[in-house]
């Protein structure tokens, strides 16, 4: 059939133009500078459930820097922080948009201003403030184990920020860039910022889980009994206190309580203690328990009573710690660490089991009471120490230049290093050889002991043999050690380990053989010098279960969907309408013609080339739809619609495949009645964000709703016309696309129900065909699923135990997904089985988790249900999957697992290889490389092999690609004699040390010209294969291009912002601003 044509072609492009400009933004968002960017995924995701908005013109801007106040808003809306605090900065007005966000911001502790008294909400914000914001939110542990040298600025990196810095880059929220450098006062940009937030979304469950904040003075928890609070706890006020209450997760005393009190009464916290608030009176412990403190806030008064038990503090500051009238233990270990500012001051008085400074020039002040270790660590040169007459320090070890002073009473001094001080007379003293010291006004030398209260011998008088006894710990992150130094023989020799905030204590081992499991261990020196190792294991909080598994009933049956033999869906009617016709006849009026325009999924999702359009009077007898003389046909296999001007009738439509396994098939048919009526549709939209019902989407009981805009022909006037249209529902078969309506869904709003499982769902807005003509549809490609509440326990190197809310009838291996992330490799686990517990929601699962991944991730593959992790403490705010912990011992002796990637080669019969640290996805750079010698006496790491038969190697070399961001890479050449190379090897690779791995590999043939690399020199960059990863990519190539979060980043700044990240920020920012002072803490 030929389609009149009553308007020129350019006229009706024109007309389409006009109407795409009248598309609400969130609609035309999905077609914008979003797709195909390298953030598309996150940002697609974050504009989905309406934590982040485009702009009017239907851009997004990713690329964008942000600002202070946006990003702000960002953290709030996406952490769900409500509580607004007072405050009183000089830029920040109350009726600024952004005062609300700041409020928010400052209530939940993760941001203070600056000393000016200033917010600067305006400035751009820097990658070095999101860093420390990011590490506040989490609550990071600043002693993270990442080497903050390994960035080549990190010389340029202010105090304030790097351990913020390094905490963030150890958990993979933020990165360097291909040249090894962070770019701390780097402005950030709108995508980067949405991925790193993302990243801390999905990977930090329990930072996510609810947080409760108490920012108005007060008395919060119950006089009697007590309450439980699953989840975090921030105060963030002065005068608060909080009694007879236990908390799951971390307790933060935020930057807001200022100096003033904070007092905790029968307070048990399962996870840390963060101090960040307080002054010279105090925050009081009272009946506490605490597994670990960590104190940042300079003159902080920290007072333990009754009984109360701290078991590890960590001072990252100057501060006081007082045991009163205690009961209990008290505060058991005081580490002071390397990041206390020098000359800073600290005061400890009461019983300490140890003390370890390790802070250069800090002055310590032991006022009364007892400590049974005190060890001035190699690193605190400078450091100062009062003993008090009323204080007795049972073991001093120095092992750094220090002063010790006072009157108070050393039992015995280990002395270590040279030019260390002591006024007083220790009753027992050891010196270490070669050592010179002060002790007791008279000078000692190495080699020397005493015991029975005073003397000191002259230089190199005793010729007692020492041994040296050297302590280390297994991860170096995880505690500190002491007790360390030199002994004679038959000496009593304690040595003493303390966990690091997030690690246990496990043992001391001696040559790899365990030789205790106290954190003290005490035995008689011997004749030989020994290496004591105290191993940690990351210690992962017991937390009470969430629920018991099965109390949510049981998954309803459910049955896949299935296209018909010879038939695929995707076809619906977009809208079916009248537009203006663009001229006016003969002096006359506009006039108007019926368009119908459909909508389809591209033929690329079903592997077709194309289709053409069918349309028939009676849906018996088919015909190709025709456009000029000509079938109407796809012009790319990316193509999703047809607009058709003026059909001859009122047809049903389909599609006809073309090309690929379906070629020939035909859709799901439609039906679009001509409009009389003059009126059009003129705008739609679908907001389907959790802040419909609290739900957030795709889970069951979130919400949608659509928007219709209608107008009249041929004004184009303003007038309203809803009141013409009526609204309903529809599930959509996503296999078939048939459309069945939901009783009673007639409102513009719909909440969704476990019955619209895997369904898609379509809402029609229909004229009355008075008033309004013909009727619009707007589809939603997000199908509903069931949430089944998660959790595990029971997690061993071996497998675990998942627990489900709802219980299944059954659960195979095929259905999850058990995975871990190298680097930003994901690694997937195979799952070996799947055993069901006589409670149905109790599974036990069988994986062989490699040594050393301490964290993975649990997800299932059905397009019904869905596990999820509840985040927030609030049922609609979920995380999907599950987050498993493994808290495994660093066994020094264990091999290292490792990855094989394959890389493309330009070279025939060469194949590349990266080869990776599999827990850490660091390059294993110290293979072996070279010729083989005549002798062939040189041992290759890599083995090939083909059917069994062994396939020798001429030449293995290291291949950095003048780019270091290519170490780890190896090219591997076997003998011309094989040639050629067809089809498919197995190469292994094997070194002591490491866990032998093998890769299935093909090699590039001199036939395959696809297979060739290209440089930019002589190409255009679009010509580089689209299948090539981004380390390929750069490898052949000088310009980075991979997530600038993660990794490098590429993408210049070329806009200024002029308009908000969400809908509530309505602000213009025009300036470019620049200043990055740091956040105060």
């Amino acid at each position: 059939m030929v389609e009149k044509i009553k308007n020129k072609l350019f006229i009706q492009l024109l007309i389409i133009l006009l109407l795409l400009t009248l598309m609400p933004m969130a609609v035309l968002a999905q077609d914008s500078d979003i797709k195909g960017h390298w953030a598309e995924n996150q940002l697609s995701g974050w504009v989905q459930s309406g934590l982040a908005k485009g702009y009017e013109d239907g851009q997004f801007k990713p690329d964008n820097n942000i600002t202070r106040a946006e990003f702000v808003a960002l953290v709030n809306r996406s952490f769900g922080f409500t509580e607004i605090i007072e405050f009183n900065f000089s830029d920040v007005k109350a009726n600024d948009w952004f005062a609300g966000e700041i409020g928010k911001a400052i209530a939940a502790g993760y941001i203070s201003g600056y000393q000016d008294g200033t917010m600067k909400p305006n400035n751009q914000i820097t990658r070095q403030e999101v860093a420390s914001i990011i590490s506040r939110l989490l609550k990071l542990d600043a002693g993270s184990g990442f080497n903050i040298n390994n960035f080549k600025d990190a010389k340029d990196m202010p105090q304030w920020s790097k351990a913020a810095i390094g905490a963030v880059s150890s958990k993979g929220y933020m990165g360097g860039y291909s040249d090894q450098t962070f770019k701390p006062t780097k402005p950030i940009t709108r995508a980067e910022a949405i991925v790193s937030l993302d990243r801390v979304k999905g990977q930090q469950a329990t930072a996510a889980e609810k947080t409760v904040f108490y920012a108005k003075p007060g008395t919060y928890g119950p006089a009697t009994g007590r309450e439980t609070i699953n989840g975090n706890v921030t105060i963030s006020v002065a005068d608060v206190t909080l009694q007879n209450t236990t908390i799951s997760g971390d307790l933060l005393l935020a930057e807001g309580v200022g100096n003033g009190d904070v007092k905790l009464k029968n307070v048990k916290v399962s996870g840390k203690t963060i101090i960040k608030g307080g002054g010279a009176n105090s925050v009081t412990l009272e009946d506490c328990s605490l597994p670990n403190i960590t104190v940042s806030k300079e003159g902080v008064r920290v007072v333990a009573s009754g009984n109360t038990t701290v078991k590890v503090v960590r001072l990252e500051s100057g501060a006081t710690l007082v045991e009163t009238t205690t009961t209990g233990p008290g505060f058991e270990a005081v580490t002071l660490s390397e990041i206390i500012p020098a000359s800073a001051k600290v005061n400890l008085t009461g019983n300490f089991a140890a003390v370890i400074v390790a802070t250069k020039e800090v002055e310590v002040e032991v006022t009364a009471g007892q400590i049974e270790t005190l060890e001035v660590a190699k690193e605190a040169i400078g450091a100062i120490v009062n003993v008090a007459k009323d204080a007795t320090v049972n073991t001093l070890t120095a092992n750094a230049a220090a002063k010790v002073t006072g009157e108070g009473k050393i039992e015995t001094a280990k002395v270590n290093a040279a030019n260390v001080s002591i006024a007083q007379t220790p009753t027992k003293r050891e010196v270490a050889n070669g050592v010179t010291s002060s002790i007791g006004g008279q000078t000692v030398s190495g080699g020397t002991s005493s015991t029975g209260g005073g003397g000191g011998g002259s230089g190199g008088s005793s010729t007692t043999t020492k041994y040296e006894v050297a302590v280390l710990t297994n991860p170096e992150a995880g505690g500190t050690v002491s007790g360390g130094g030199s002994y004679t023989q038959g000496v009593a020799v304690t040595v003493t380990a303390i966990a690091n905030p997030g690690y246990k204590f496990i043992d001391w081992k001696e040559n790899g053989i365990q030789v205790s499991t106290n954190a003290s261990y005490s035995f008689t020196m011997g004749s030989a010098a020994k290496t004591l190792v105290a191993n940690f294991i990351t210690e992962v909080p017991v937390e009470p279960a969430p629920f018991t598994p099965g109390e949510g009933g049981t998954l309803p049956d459910f049955t896949p969907f299935s296209s018909e033999p010879g038939k695929i869906g995707g076809l619906y009617v977009d809208r079916t309408h009248r537009v203006n016709e663009g001229f006016i006849y003969n002096g006359g009026e506009l006039g108007n013609y019926a368009v119908v325009d459909l909508k389809f999924d591209p033929p690329s999702e079903y592997g077709a080339t194309s289709y053409t359009l069918q349309y028939s009077d009676d849906g018996s007898t088919w015909r190709n739809y025709q456009h000029y003389d000509v079938d109407l046909t796809t012009s790319n296999n990316a193509q999703d619609n047809f607009s058709l001007s003026s059909p001859a009738g009122s047809y049903k439509y389909r599609l006809l495949v073309n090309g690929g396994d379906r070629d020939g098939y035909t859709s799901n048919e439609v039906e679009a009645p001509l409009v009389a009526v003059a009126t059009t549709f003129s705008g739609w939209g679908l907001d389907e964000s959790m802040w419909i019902t609290g739900v957030m989407s795709p889970f069951v009981g979130s919400g949608k709703q659509a928007s219709f805009d209608v107008k009249k022909l041929p004004e184009h006037d303003n007038t309203d016309l809803s009141q013409y249209l009526t609204y309903q529902w529809y599930r959509v078969n996503p296999a078939t696309f048939t459309m069945t309506a939901i009783e009673g869904a007639t409102e513009l709003t719909y909440t969704t129900s476990e019955a619209d499982a895997g369904y898609l769902l379509l809402c029609r807005a229909t004229g009355d065909g008075v008033n309004v003509g013909g009727f619009i549809q707007i589809l939603s490609h997000w199908s509903p699923v069931i949430t089944n509440k998660a959790y595990v326990n029971n997690v061993t190197n071996d497998g675990f135990t998942l627990n489900l809310d709802k219980s299944l009838a059954g659960l195979t291996p095929e259905e999850v997904k058990l995975s871990y992330y190298a680097g930003n490799n994901e690694i997937i686990v195979p799952i070996n089985s799947i055993t069901p517990r006589d409670n149905t929601a109790m599974f036990d699962i069988a994986a062989a988790i490699p040594q050393g991944v301490s964290e993975l991730y649990l997800h299932n593959t059905s397009d019904f249900w869905r596990l999820v992790s509840v985040q927030g403490g609030h049922q609609g705010h979920m995380m999907e999957g599950v987050r498993i912990t493994l808290g495994a011992p660093a066994d020094p002796a264990a091999d290292i697992a490792v990855t094989l990637e394959s890389t493309e080669m330009s070279v025939p019969y060469h194949l590349g290889v990266r080869v990776k640290d599999a827990a850490t996805g660091a390059p294993i750079t110290d293979l072996v490389a070279g010729d083989l010698d005549e002798d062939s006496s040189l041992v290759f790491n890599f083995s090939l092999e083909k059917d069994g038969v062994n396939i020798p190697l001429q030449r293995v070399f290291h291949n950095e690609m003048n780019n270091e961001e290519n170490e780890g890479h190896y090219v591997i050449y076997p003998s011309d004699d094989y040639r050629p190379m067809a089809g498919e090897y197995k190469l292994t690779f094997s070194k002591t040390g490491y866990v032998t791995t093998s890769l299935d590999c093909s090699f590039p043939l001199e036939d395959t010209n696809a297979n060739m690399l290209v440089t930019l020199e002589n190409t255009d960059v679009e010509t580089i294969p689209n299948n090539l990863s981004v380390e390929e990519i750069n490898t052949i190539t000088d310009v980075p291009i991979t997530d600038p979060v993660a990794d490098e980043l590429t993408n210049p700044v070329t806009d200024e912002l002029t308009d908000p990240v969400t809908d509530e920020l309505t602000n213009s920012i025009t300036d470019e601003l620049t200043d990055s002072i740091p956040l105060v803490d």
